[in-house]
């Protein structure tokens, strides 16, 4: 048995699947304010209820701004952290069956992707992003989350305005575009 699993931790909601053999499981998807809980929540009801095994799992990839706070491997396995962009192109190409697409990503704020292969390409979207060039390279961070400033907090996070991500104070609730 061959599993990959898949978990975009977000600021309030952290969703998960799978791909079991070549075939993806249905996804599911657990609330929770502290990111780690909610990685760990997401990932023991999953793999329970699809009866997954620890041994059957050869590989775990998160994304999203919560997946920062991931520093160590999940459960001892080898765990890859990817980009947004990256996990939407490919996600796209796997879903489409296509080896080159233009794909849109419509949740908290929209993205627009060109994947092809193994690359990805943002062309545009919606929502506060930003980026760091050093020494003529893009930066990404250790989690390739450097250029998440939209969900910085800038106003309290049990009063501030409610974002696109579920969560309150950022950023992107006062400034960015919805839709």
């Amino acid at each position: 048995m061959s599993v990959i699993i898949g978990i975009d931790v977000g600021g309030s909601t952290t969703k998960i699947c799978a791909i079991k053999d070549g075939v993806l499981l249905p996804p599911d998807s657990v609330t929770a304010t502290d990111p780690l809980a909610s990685v760990y929540g997401a990932f023991g009801k999953y793999t329970a209820e699809n009866k997954i095994s620890l041994s059957g799992i050869d590989c775990v990839a998160v994304t999203g701004v919560g997946s920062a706070f991931l520093e160590n491997d999940i459960y001892g396995l080898p765990t890859k952290h990817i980009s947004e962009f990256s996990a939407t192109g490919k996600g796209g190409l796997f879903l489409s069956e296509k080896e080159e697409a233009i794909i849109v990503s419509m949740g908290t704020g929209t993205a627009i992707m060109h994947a092809k292969g193994k690359t990805s390409s943002h062309m545009g979207g919606t929502g506060v992003g930003g980026g760091l060039i050093i020494n003529k390279e893009l930066y990404q961070g250790s989690h390739g989350t450097a250029g998440e400033i939209g969900h910085m907090k800038i106003a309290d996070t049990q009063t501030g305005p409610l974002c696109g991500c579920g969560a309150r104070g950022c950023l992107e609730a006062f400034v960015g575009t919805i839709g």
